[in-house]
């Protein structure tokens, strides 16, 4: 076993790799984000700013910054060198939980219990699109690997594909529980989901003249 992360008085609600994998990101209940050297487990760099706790973060493709989802409502992206907050998205009403970058790092998605996925603007900070079709929280979220297409995992029982430069439903897929987690096979032809009801399901997302 490698080393152990540990933070005093929070729980850790979420935790990334780096894209070359020399360090990882944990969110934390004491509203904080931090950054730790994979190899060793030192801690290099503490983001605070949140007023909430931390439920998920995500590296960008560069990994140049860090994106934070907060029980506060708000996605906040990071330096990853300084820790210097960049920019404040708000836009969410709830609690938002999931991310997702886009594959060329311009776009980061998020999702939350208010319902909806919003696309971000990342450069700018401007809200793209509001995607709107679940009627619970958005729990899980990828982006196909070409960047054209979004999948949305939800506690209403749904998996949705929605076109990222329309905003459009593309495809709704039925589930028999309240799906948790989402991801697209390297060739963007496969989705499995993992839900509630205990089952692991493939699905068949050809991209149809994607």
């Amino acid at each position: 076993m490698g080393p152990v992360l540990r933070v005093q008085n929070s729980e850790l609600t979420d935790a990334a790799f780096s894209p070359d994998g020399h360090c990882i990101v944990t969110a934390g209940t004491d509203r904080t984000v931090r950054v730790w050297t994979a190899g060793t487990g030192e801690e290099t760099l503490i983001c605070s700013g949140h007023e909430a706790g931390v439920l998920g973060v995500r590296f960008s493709p560069d990994g140049g910054s860090v994106a934070s989802a907060g029980g506060d409502g708000t996605v906040r992206l990071w330096d990853a060198r300084s820790g210097r907050e960049l920019l404040t998205l708000r836009g969410h009403i709830s609690y938002v939980q999931a991310l997702a970058f886009h594959p060329g790092g311009q776009v980061l998605a998020s999702g939350s219990t208010d319902e909806t996925v919003r696309l971000w603007d990342v450069p700018s900070g401007k809200q793209l699109h509001v995607l709107q079709g679940h009627t619970g929280p958005v729990r899980g979220l990828c982006f196909s690997p070409n960047g054209r297409r979004l999948a949305s995992a939800g506690e209403d029982g749904t998996v949705r594909i929605w076109d990222v430069v329309t905003g459009k439903e593309m495809l709704g897929l039925p589930d028999s529980g309240k799906v948790r987690g989402v991801a697209f096979s390297p060739d963007g032809w496969r989705l499995a989901t993992g839900s509630s009801d205990g089952t692991l399901k493939i699905w068949d997302a050809s991209p149809r003249g994607d």
